[in-house]
């Protein structure tokens, strides 16, 4: 087998020695990364994380009561960190299982850049972005995505009031928005972040948007205004943060003569959970960094 780490342990590779016994391996990494920095291998190959079963779980469990007397001796004391990477997304080098401890200096925070979202039957990585210097938000993308499109309008057409038509803002509502009428009420409207040159008795509101940190404002057309005057109207969007975009749909509806009779997300973003105005199918938390 044309494996680094067997050809370490079968004494074809030399290596720097920290343990050894019948079961496992422990070495210096040629390349550290810390001024302390030990891989500690089972003896026998297992390709990654995923190779463990239950006939050789115990070397497992060997390694980690091995690695706190590897970390005393080396002086780790006031702490250190145990690292594995699982296959090629993950950065894995060789493939055989390995363990990294590294230690001898102040770690810095692991930084995340996925949060782990799970709605509506429906499991997604949504990634970090920087919203500021002190905070990450995830981003929380529905365009392209029809199952959970689907999947998140029909959780919310139980949790929502009987309603004449839905209304959100472009763009990121817009998904949302038409499924939701497709599967309901059958009617939406969308206001507009410009004037479109079919637009006649426009009327307008300001807002700022937590995903452009700008100030914007939304437009409704007169048909747009006709078609929620007199009429019960659902709010939706995507993702409910700050609430300056549902301050602004709420504006509209009331210059428009409708009646707001709920608002509703798939997602209420930091302290919106703590809303009861609401509807939302499930927090999706900010990282303070």
């Amino acid at each position: 087998m044309d494996c680094v780490f067997c050809k370490i342990v079968n004494g074809e590779i030399p290596s720097k020695k920290v343990y050894e016994d019948d079961t496992v391996l422990a070495f210096y990494d040629i390349q550290p990364q810390t001024p302390v920095h030990i891989v500690i291998i089972p003896k026998a190959h297992i390709e990654n994380m995923d190779g463990i079963n239950q006939e050789n779980s115990k070397v497992i469990a060997r390694i980690f009561e091995v690695i706190p007397k590897i970390a005393a001796e080396n002086n780790l004391s006031n702490g250190y960190r145990v690292v594995s990477n699982c296959k090629e997304d993950a950065c894995q080098s060789v493939f055989h299982l390995h363990f990294h401890i590294l230690g001898g200096k102040k770690l810095g925070k692991i930084k995340m850049n996925y949060y782990e979202l799970n709605v509506a039957g429906c499991k997604r990585m949504l990634p970090l972005c920087e919203a500021s210097p002190n905070l990450d938000i995830a981003a929380f993308i529905m365009f392209g995505d029809v199952e959970i499109t689907e999947n998140s309008a029909r959780e919310l057409l139980k949790k929502c009031p009987e309603h004449d038509v839905v209304l959100s803002a472009e763009a990121k509502g817009i998904p949302l928005c038409y499924e939701m009428a497709r599967q309901g009420c059958r009617d939406y409207v969308i206001a507009r972040k410009s004037v479109k040159l079919y637009m006649t008795d426009i009327v307008a509101f300001k807002c700022k948007s937590i995903t452009t940190a700008k100030e914007q404002t939304l437009y409704l057309s007169g048909d747009d205004v006709k078609k929620l005057s007199g009429k019960r109207v659902l709010i939706v969007d995507d993702v409910i943060s700050t609430g300056d975009s549902l301050l602004a749909l709420e504006e509209l509806v009331k210059k428009s003569g409708g009646t707001i009779v709920g608002k509703a997300t798939v997602l209420a973003e930091g302290d919106a959970q703590k809303r009861d105005d609401i509807i939302f199918l499930e927090n999706l938390p900010v990282f303070a960094k």
